[in-house]
């Protein structure tokens, strides 16, 4: 059928297969870097460490690893 067609060219469309990763990726790692830094702030960082570094795992490539590095980083005093 032509939806059918459709939903997978959609599904085989890098682009759009890109946004939604990339929209999935803002929205659990917008969580997770607010408990990082939230935990940070409070002095938890061995909690804090544990967000950012399943932001890093599970989206590496991405801005918010970028973020989460750097925050990483400032934690450790480097």
């Amino acid at each position: 059928s032509k939806v059918k067609a459709h939903l997978a060219s959609l599904k085989s469309d890098k682009t759009i297969q890109d946004s939604l990763r990339n929209s999935q990726a803002a929205e659990e790692c917008k969580r997770w870097q607010a408990l990082a830094e939230s935990y940070a702030a409070s002095g938890l960082t061995d909690k804090a460490k544990r967000y950012l570094t399943k932001i890093i795992e599970k989206y590496g490539e991405t801005a918010w690893a970028a973020k989460a590095r750097a925050k990483l980083a400032e934690i450790d005093g480097k």
